[in-house]
């Protein structure tokens, strides 16, 4: 009895009619995975982030991860707010936001 070939190599799926190759990082084969700093200016453009919420997405240094962003052109601002810890303690930290260009020319 001849055994049953695999559909395709192991460890791999068809991506359906597109026809690429997905591996087990469920991720095309001609694709880079997604940096934390493409992560993060993503979730930046879409709103604020504290470092609370950045470690929810795989960044445990926002801080480091901004001045990377800020190097590379990026106008973020930041300002203190005061939110309650894991026990319910307050704590300070910074809220990051990208400045339009519009937000600026208004003086704001």
């Amino acid at each position: 009895m001849k055994k049953p070939q695999p559909l395709s190599k192991p460890g791999f799926r068809d991506a359906g009619e597109a026809g690429q190759k997905i591996g087990a990082n469920n991720r095309p084969h001609n694709t880079k995975p997604r940096t934390k700093t493409h992560t993060i200016l993503t979730a930046l453009q879409r709103g604020s982030l504290n470092r609370f919420e950045a470690e929810r997405i795989g960044d445990h240094a926002l801080n480091s991860t901004v001045s990377a962003l800020r190097k590379k052109g990026h106008n973020i601002s930041s300002e203190w707010e005061t939110v309650p810890t894991r026990f319910g303690k307050p704590t300070r930290l910074k809220r990051y936001r990208i400045e339009s260009i519009d937000h600026e020319r208004r003086g704001h």
